[in-house]
């Protein structure tokens, strides 16, 4: 089992609404293209250790947890190569 994290699309919704950020300008805010961000925010890619330090040093979302952040589920290496 290995472990992956998949971002919490409430937690990030939220914070893009409260900032008046569209995922365009929040995808250029991370140094990310706009297709890359639309698969990591629909949960098709996983977090990678780069996005999720970009993902913490975020203005934007300098006061939210890790923990609200994303989720860390267990990826079964057999089931998807």
């Amino acid at each position: 089992m290995k472990r992956r994290f998949l971002l919490n699309q409430d937690t990030i919704q939220l914070a893009l609404d409260r900032n008046h950020l569209t995922h365009q300008r929040f995808a250029d805010h991370l140094g990310l293209s706009r297709s890359y961000w639309s698969q990591v925010f629909n949960r098709h890619r996983h977090l990678t250790p780069m996005v999720r330090q970009c993902l913490i040093g975020s203005r934007y979302l300098k006061r939210l947890d890790e923990d609200t952040l994303w989720e860390i589920v267990e990826h079964s290496l057999e089931a998807h190569p």
